[in-house]
C-alpha cells in the first residue's frame, strides 16, 4: 500500500508511445511524474522538460549527448528534487541517469537494451538489427553499429550495475541480464506492463464503423501486422507471405500493415500492387494510431502476425491476445515464453514467406475452431498477468521500498 505521493523524474522521449502509456498509468496510480529529455514534444498530456543538448547537431540527437550531459541533468534534478529517477530504456536514458549521479534511480530494461548484445543474438546473423531496418548486409548504419556495439554494451553494463533496481518485461530479459551483464537476480523485478481493458469496451456498432473507415468489405478476413514496416519486424516476409497466401487461397482478405512511426521499407508500394493483382489488398497505415483507435482496430482483426528479430514483452501481442485475435508468431524466445503452438496461438516455423502463406491458409480455413481454442485462454492470462493498472501500482510499491531502503542507507 502506498503511504506517500512519490515524486518521480522519468527520463525518456515524452512523445514515445511507451512513455505516454506508462506515465499516464503511474499518475493514475497516485504518483507525481515529470518527464525530462533532450527531445521536444508537442503534447501536454503530462509535465515534461526539454533539457538543452550540450551542442547543436542540426536537431539530431547523438549518444554523446547522454554521455556528456550527466552534469546538466544532475543540476535539473537537484532543482526538481524527485524521490526517485526512472530511466525508460537503459540505452540511452539509463546511461544518462547514471551520469547524473542521482540516487536512487531505476532502470526499465526493454528488448533492444539487452538482447542486441547477446552472443547468440539473431541480429548478428540476419542483418536485421534495430539500427539496420532495411535488412541490407552492408550500410553506413550497419558499419556504425558494428563499430560502436562493444562501447554501447560496456555502458549498458555500467548502468545496470549503477541502478538501485532494474525491471524487465519478460523472462528472457531477466535471464540475459543475469547471464551476460552479471546483474544479481534480487536486483531484478519482472513487470509486464499491460493493457487497458476499458479501451476494448466498444459499442456493438464500432466494428462496422472501423471497417467503413478503412474501406474493408464485410466478409473480408482481416490480417494485421501491427509492429512496424521494416526489416527488424520482418515486414518483407510478412508481405511476401501474404502474397503466397493469395496465390493458393480464394478467401477474401485484407492485410493491414502498421508503420508504427518507423521508416518503411522501400518495397511497400510493390507489395500493394502485387496484392491487388492477386485479388487481395495490403492497407498501409503510416501514422501512429491513438490507443482508442488501436483498440477499435483490434475488434475487426481475425489474425495478427508478430515476428520481430528479438523481443521483450510486446504491447501489441498483449492487446491482440486480449481482443481474441489469433496470434501468429515467429519462434524467438520472447514469443515461445508466452505462446504455445496450437494451445493459445500459432508458431510459424520456419518463419519464411512460403511457410507463412501456407499457415495463413490453414488458419483461416479453421478459424472459428482455433479462436474457440485460443481466445479464452489468452484473455484469462492477460487479465491475470498483464493489466496496466495493477502493474503500475506494483511498480510504485516497488519504488517505495527502494526509496525507504536508500533513505536508511543514507542515514547509516
Amino acid at each position: 500500500m502506498l503511504f506517500l505521493t512519490m515524486r518521480i523524474a522519468l527520463l525518456s522521449d515524452p512523445g514515445n508511445f511507451h512513455t505516454r502509456k506508462w506515465v499516464s498509468a503511474l499518475i493514475e496510480a497516485g504518483a507525481e511524474v515529470h518527464v525530462f529529455s533532450f527531445n521536444d514534444c508537442g503534447h501536454q498530456e503530462f509535465g515534461w522538460t526539454r533539457i538543452r543538448a550540450p551542442w547543436p547537431m542540426g536537431g539530431r540527437l547523438n549518444y554523446l549527448f547522454y554521455l556528456m550531459g550527466g552534469a546538466a541533468l544532475g543540476r535539473v534534478l537537484k532543482r526538481f528534487s524527485p524521490d526517485c529517477v526512472v530511466a525508460l530504456n537503459v540505452t540511452p536514458f539509463g546511461v544518462w541517469a547514471m551520469k547524473s549521479g542521482f540516487k536512487p534511480w531505476i532502470a526499465v530494461a526493454m528488448g533492444a537494451d539487452i538482447l542486441a548484445y547477446l552472443p547468440t543474438s539473431p541480429s548478428n546473423e540476419t542483418n536485421r538489427g534495430w539500427s539496420n531496418t532495411t535488412g541490407k548486409r552492408w550500410s553506413i548504419s550497419r558499419l556504425k553499429e558494428s563499430l560502436l556495439k562493444p562501447l554501447y554494451k560496456r555502458w549498458v553494463k555500467k548502468a545496470l550495475r549503477s541502478a538501485q533496481h532494474v525491471t524487465a518485461d519478460n523472462l528472457v530479459l531477466t535471464q540475459a541480464m543475469q547471464d551476460v551483464f552479471d546483474v544479481p537476480s534480487e536486483k531484478i523485478t519482472l513487470n509486464r506492463w499491460g493493457i487497458r481493458p476499458e479501451l476494448f469496451e466498444a459499442d456493438p456498432s464500432q466494428p462496422s464503423k472501423t471497417k467503413a473507415r478503412y474501406f474493408i468489405p464485410e466478409g473480408n478476413k482481416v490480417i494485421l501486422s501491427p509492429r512496424g514496416l521494416n526489416a527488424f519486424y520482418h515486414a518483407d516476409l510478412i508481405a511476401e507471405g501474404y502474397l503466397e497466401f493469395l496465390g493458393e487461397s480464394s478467401i477474401p482478405s485484407t492485410l493491414i500493415m502498421l508503420g508504427a512511426g518507423y521508416p518503411s521499407m522501400p518495397q511497400t508500394s510493390e507489395w500493394q500492387q502485387s496484392a491487388k493483382s492477386k485479388g487481395g489488398r495490403i492497407l498501409v497505415i503510416e501514422e501512429i494510431l491513438s490507443p482508442q483507435e488501436m483498440a477499435d482496430l483490434w475488434q475487426i482483426v481475425d489474425v495478427f502476425i508478430s515476428a520481430p528479430t528479438y523481443d521483450g514483452y510486446s504491447s501489441s501481442v498483449a492487446e491482440g491476445r486480449y481482443a481474441g485475435c489469433i496470434p501468429v508468431v515467429n519462434p524467438i524466445q520472447g514469443n515461445l515464453e508466452i505462446i504455445q503452438h496450437l494451445e493459445n496461438g500459432w508458431i510459424c516455423q520456419p518463419f519464411t514467406a512460403g511457410q507463412l502463406g501456407k499457415d495463413l491458409n490453414s488458419i483461416l480455413l479453421c478459424q472459428e475452431e482455433l479462436k474457440r481454442r485460443f481466445a479464452d485462454k489468452n484473455k484469462k492470462w492477460i487479465e491475470e498477468n498483464s493489466l496496466l493498472k495493477p502493474q503500475a501500482k506494483a511498480f510504485l510499491e516497488m519504488i517505495q521500498k527502494i526509496i525507504l531502503l536508500q533513505s536508511t542507507e543514507n542515514q547509516a
